[in-house]
């Protein structure tokens, strides 16, 4: 190894290159000498790459990685200086020296594997996300972020107590990425040169030594085919498609959310994968079951369990539905509801997870083996915040499953800063009134749940148009839903509890389960339709 070392060094020689500084213009002008197309072959393996000096340039570099506000950031030229970054003014200094790159062409140790196929790479993930995955010296990911509005590579990598995020630069002539000193035709080539070779990628220490390996759940874009459209997201299209696992399996029909790409900040691109967060260790009969997401290039998708039997909400519009089927889903619903109530996920560092809930996605997973071996971890459940018919689904069986988690959170307690598009007729009082949300808020809204199933989809409140005055009157005047008149005494018992105004008095999913089993089930009902325990055939 250490032969093969010196020899790919000595071959990537780099010729001096020299600059001269004119004193009377005070500029650096270009010196790099103009090679023939012959010269060009003969030299082309160790091709030196002059970046420009000029303040406009130079400037460019230094400002153009925005994705990192760490006063320690981190540049791939340790000849390029900046100061007073708070404002924005990175002003470059260059020394008399032009920066020197030395082309590797022929790498042995280079992969044949496109870059979305090589294990390292990672896609779209946030810094926050990325440094929660690097554990121990050396090791990295590679991963894809906006900058600046433009797509760019960040090597993520974590020394000693730091960790930093290395962009690849390209530079415009000959289109090589370099991170440092060495630069390559493809990004793949460059990341296993550094990997392999052991050369720096910043200052004279920082190597790469191992890397974060994908997931299972990180899905290739060509194990995805699309169908017909389902309908519109907030943030896409949703279609039906097929998922292929693996080459001897049959293609499974899944539902595929898709992001758009048009004007979209990379905050619209958390908030789309906040989803896919939440729903990746979540496994019940009545939940919808996230199969992966597909991130490494656009459109980013999620890919779910798909319900043929459409919304709870268009079920009980359009079909004249028994009271026991219309309990029922007011009974599967709960039963999912209670699992989600129940500490599912195990989250490292509780405060910084506080601090940082609305900017992070793919936590529960994307936290590594040695992390949760050496850290206290802190069980939560999951809030979903916007529980509704029609945020419910009917799939096989006729069992009704709870989805669209896109507003969901996990932790015990969460206050809202943003209150915008909110759902505020399935909201309780203590959320329109100081937007605190959690398990019990939840509880509120599975009793507007229940008044659309009875009601056959009215709308909550429907005489009220006006949503501050309906916040007012439910936060001031204790407005709250009457009974539809043909629903059973034991369901209005259970939705007027439902709507108590202090949390602590509401009861928790648990107790509305129980109270179910005792007050709203015959033998009959639970021998025919079989709804009693759906917990039963969940996945653990």
């Amino acid at each position: 190894m250490a032969d093969n070392k010196s020899t790919m060094l000595a071959e990537a020689k780099p010729r001096k290159v020299v600059s001269r500084r004119s004193k009377s213009q005070g500029a650096i002008p270009s010196a790099r000498k103009k090679l023939t197309s012959k010269e060009q072959e003969k030299s082309y393996t160790e091709v030196d790459i002059a970046v420009k000096a000029e303040e406009e340039k130079t400037r460019h570099l230094i400002s153009s990685y925005s994705d990192d506000n760490d006063p320690n950031r981190s540049y791939s030229d340790d000849k390029i200086g900046y100061s007073n970054q708070k404002t924005g003014m990175a002003m470059a200094r260059v020394q008399k020296n032009r920066l020197c790159l030395k082309r590797v062409k022929d790498f042995n140790g280079g992969s044949t594997a496109s870059l979305d196929d090589e294990p390292f790479y990672h896609g779209y993930v946030s810094r926050e996300e990325a440094e929660r995955c690097v554990s121990k010296d050396g090791e990295f990911m590679l991963r894809k972020a906006l900058v600046n509005g433009k797509e760019s590579y960040i090597v993520t990598v974590r020394w000693e107590t730091e960790k930093l995020h290395l962009k690849i630069q390209q530079n415009r002539a000959e289109k090589l990425y370099w991170l440092r000193t060495f630069c390559f035709n493809k990004i793949q080539d460059l990341i296993r040169f550094h990997l392999q070779v052991g050369v720096p990628v910043y200052r004279e220490n920082v190597i790469l030594k191992s890397y974060v390996e994908r997931e299972q759940w990180q899905l290739y874009h060509e194990q995805i085919a699309l169908g017909d459209v389902l309908g519109c997201g907030e943030f896409g299209l949703v279609y039906k498609g097929t998922l292929t696992v693996g080459l001897f399996t049959k293609p499974q029909e899944v539902a595929v959310k898709t992001l758009k790409s048009n004007s979209l900040t990379s905050d619209d691109r958390v908030t789309f994968l906040r989803e896919a967060n939440v729903m990746l260790k979540l496994q019940h009969r009545n939940v919808i079951r996230l199969y992966g997401v597909a991130v490494q290039k656009e459109p980013i998708m999620i890919v779910m369990e798909i319900a043929s039997g459409g919304t709870l909400l268009h079920k009980v519009k359009k079909e004249s539905l028994d009271v026991s089927i219309k309990r029922k889903y007011c009974y599967h619903t709960v039963s999912g509801m209670k699992y989600l109530e129940k500490e599912q996920a195990s989250i490292i560092n509780w405060e910084n997870y506080q601090s940082n809930i609305s900017q992070s996605f793919l936590s529960s997973t994307l936290i590594t083996k040695q992390q949760t071996e050496k850290s206290t971890t802190t069980k939560l459940s999951v809030i979903h915040r916007d529980l509704a018919a029609r945020n419910c689904l009917v799939g096989v069986g006729d069992t009704c499953k709870i989805s669209d988690f896109g507003l969901s959170l996990l932790g015990r307690l969460h206050r809202e800063k943003n209150m915008t598009r909110v759902p505020v007729r399935w909201l309780a009082p203590e959320t329109l009134m100081s937007a605190t949300y959690s398990s019990k808020s939840d509880v509120w809204s599975y009793g507007v749940l229940m008044f659309e199933v009875f009601s056959n989809g009215r709308q909550p409140y429907e005489n009220i148009k006006n949503l501050k005055l309906l916040r007012m009157k439910v936060i001031y005047e204790n407005l709250r839903l009457e009974p539809p008149s043909d629903m059973p005494p034991e369901d209005r018992n259970i939705m007027t509890m439902c709507f108590e105004t202090d949390p602590a008095k509401r009861p928790s999913f648990a107790d509305l389960k129980a109270l179910y089993k005792v007050h709203c089930t015959t033998p009959v009902i639970t021998k025919m339709l079989g709804w009693l325990n759906p917990e039963k055939v969940a996945v653990a």
